[in-house]
């Protein structure tokens, strides 16, 4: 899935599919996340940007975390310009 940033937002995309659009990269990516585990899943890999603060996505990581009990979560900076998020669910 990933997180990239419109004129609107932060929109959210699993697969071809459009889940969201927030003002928040955080719930984005979390509403996002949540479509991908539907499928299953152990492993929650963040792929952020280089646009993103990594504090910002250390904060993601631990809200994954608490919600995803069952879940490793990695970050791995990939500084790609866009999207501004890659998320994998293994």
């Amino acid at each position: 899935g990933i997180v990239t940033w419109s004129g609107e937002g932060f929109r959210g995309i699993a697969g071809e599919r459009e889940v969201t659009v927030s003002a928040s990269l955080g719930e984005a990516a979390l509403a996002v996340l949540r479509k991908l585990r539907e499928a299953g899943g152990e492993v929650i890999t963040l792929y952020p940007g280089s646009g993103v603060e990594p504090a910002e996505v250390e904060k993601l990581a631990a809200e994954a975390r608490r919600e995803f009990l069952d879940a490793t979560v990695e970050v791995v900076f990939g500084g790609q310009p866009e999207p501004s998020l890659i998320l994998s669910v293994e």
